[in-house]
């Protein structure tokens, strides 16, 4: 996602995470390693409602600490990244 002034969803993740809030990317474009370092995951379009309630409801849990049973087929997690 390109910003105005040259900024991406790259700089808005880097500014919510020093804020402490918790980024999972959904693009058609995972991100590279910078975005890898910054996000718990990505959720890889197309997806729909249900694939999107099943990602978040996967990010509440590995933030809680617990363990995953089951991830979205087209939700990947970044190993180490529970911010």
């Amino acid at each position: 996602m390109q910003l105005a002034h040259g900024c991406s969803g790259l700089d808005v993740a880097a500014a919510l995470v020093q804020r402490g809030v918790p980024v999972m990317f959904a693009t058609g474009n995972c991100p590279c390693e910078r975005g890898q370092l910054l996000a718990l995951g990505c959720l890889h379009k197309p997806f729909n409602d249900q694939t999107m309630a099943a990602a978040i409801g996967a990010a509440e849990i590995m933030l809680g600490g617990g363990f995953v049973p089951a991830l979205p087929p087209s939700l990947h997690l970044y190993a180490g990244n529970a911010h």
